[in-house]
């Protein structure tokens, strides 16, 4: 391949380790490319010397989903540390947030690496980098491994060879994982009884646990796609209203009290009542939030990417409602800030600080079981308490060069609407919202709306694709 045409092909994927260029960029979630494409085994292992040197010893936890090229991309890593004299505990295959409650809780890692592209397709892999407190790792420790990996800090730690580190292997990661869930979020086993929950791990990460979490619980049981396989091939691994659908169909057969959708990496869910109606991440946020600000009033946190109906219920239970940059670590990083107990996400994200302040999706649906167990009713009838908001989704390809050109233009042409530039552009009108902003990890704009009606929302989605492709033309 040409490097011309290898340029071109990088403007348009969402490419962010780039081989010929030697350059390496983190994103709102760690590190994505496309296996053997630029996740070689080369640049993994010089990635995992960069993390070495910026280390300079200790040990780093890590851990891999399904995905099919996760163990060439965990041994460039895990060599790359060894060779630089960091130690690696190997966690085997487990969900994000499992690697993270273990990092944090055990105090004992410098460092983890989560081998994931979450929701991407399986051709793609990642690297989410987690610090010693179970978050992400900040923009300023990112911007750091950055440098050394691109030769701006000159050498990489290579000690001789009696100071090379070590590697182990733990095989309990997700066992005790499991056993925190049902120490922090208690539910009567009595109550349980009664629930009926189908799961569609899609293939994915959420497949090493759920069955065992739940029948800690004691709920019953039924699953769909529960067989590992990364190349995801029953659905893609975003749980969405399309890839959802024959979770849907089995809530109905089954006549079960819900279902719940994991991504890939299973650190989000989706629910889908009892009566198969699809539900996005902030109204299962909502049905959460009502529960828990019966006796909460703090802060509570959440991106612009989510809808008013998180405003307004927070308002209306007399806390305090904190509106962040759309990204898992800014969320979590905001809610260490302000103390604050909840966060969610309407890609399915919940945060919850007693257990940990970071997206989880065995805790979302451990929440949702302990709220179903106390109020006795199905969740259709918790979601039918909520005020009535519509949510609609449009996306757009766009060139990753183009995008600070195209959000600079609409800025521009909105600057008399109501409106935060906290994240993109979130524009409050006709009684709903509607956020226009670029992916951090695609080659896209997302327009997000929300309306009191279905058609008010496509209305402003639209409208916010309009304004893209019109701000694209200009250009």
């Amino acid at each position: 391949m040409s490097n011309a045409s290898y340029n071109n092909r990088m403007k348009g994927e969402h490419v962010l380790v780039a081989q010929e260029s030697r350059s390496l960029k983190f994103t709102t979630n760690g590190i994505r490319g496309i296996a053997n494409v630029d996740l070689t085994p080369a640049t993994c292992t010089r990635i995992g010397q960069s993390m070495g040197t910026y280390l300079g010893g200790g040990k780093v936890l890590v851990g891999t989903d399904y995905r099919v090229s996760g163990a060439m991309v965990k041994s460039g890593l895990v060599a790359g540390l060894l060779g630089s004299g960091v130690n690696v505990e190997d966690a085997g295959f487990t969900p994000t947030p499992a690697l993270q409650k273990y990092i944090k809780d055990t105090a004992r890692f410098d460092m983890g690496l989560m081998i994931t592209a979450s929701h991407n397709p399986p051709e793609f892999n990642g690297i989410k980098v987690i610090d010693r407190d179970g978050i992400e790792l900040p923009a300023s420790k990112e911007r750091e491994i950055e440098s050394i990996f691109n030769n701006e800090v000159p050498g990489f730690s290579l000690p001789e060879w009696n100071g090379m580190g070590l590697l182990e292997h733990n095989p309990d990661i997700v066992k005790y994982y499991r056993k925190r869930i049902g120490e922090v979020i208690p539910i009567d086993g009595h109550g349980a009884r009664d629930i009926h929950v189908v799961v569609d791990p899609g293939n994915g990460i959420a497949c090493s646990y759920f069955k065992e979490l739940l029948d800690d619980i004691g709920v019953r049981v039924t699953s769909i796609f529960d067989e590992p396989d990364g190349t995801f091939p029953n659905r893609v691994s975003e749980p969405t209203p399309r890839s959802l659908e024959q979770l849907k169909d089995a809530i109905v057969k089954e006549r079960a009290s819900f279902g719940i959708g994991f991504d890939g990496d299973g650190d989000r869910a989706i629910f889908i009542d009892d009566k198969g109606v699809f539900h996005w991440g902030d109204e299962s946020f909502a049905v959460i939030l009502n529960h828990l600000l019966e006796t909460y009033k703090g802060w509570v946190v959440t991106p612009v990417s989510s809808s008013m109906l998180v405003d307004e219920i927070v308002n209306a239970r007399g806390a305090k409602l904190e509106w962040t940059k759309v990204g898992s670590i800014t969320v979590s990083r905001r809610m260490q800030e302000l103390d604050a107990m909840i966060a969610g996400e309407e890609n399915g994200g919940i945060f919850y600080t007693p257990f940990q302040p970071v997206r989880d999706g065995g805790v979302a649906l451990a929440l949702i079981i302990k709220i179903l167990v106390k109020r006795n009713v199905p969740l259709s009838e918790l979601f039918a308490e909520l005020p009535k908001y519509h949510l609609h989704k449009e996306t757009i390809k766009v060139e990753n060069y183009l995008k600070d050109d195209i959000l600079a233009r609409i800025k521009k042409v909105t600057s008399e609407e109501r409106r935060t530039l906290i994240d993109g552009v979130k524009i409050f009108k006709d009684g709903g919202s509607v956020l226009i902003r670029p992916s951090g990890t695609e080659p896209k704009f997302r327009s997000f709306a929300d309306s009191k009606s279905m058609k008010g929302a496509i209305a402003l989605a639209k409208w916010g694709i309009k304004l893209v492709k019109e701000a694209m033309n200009s250009i």
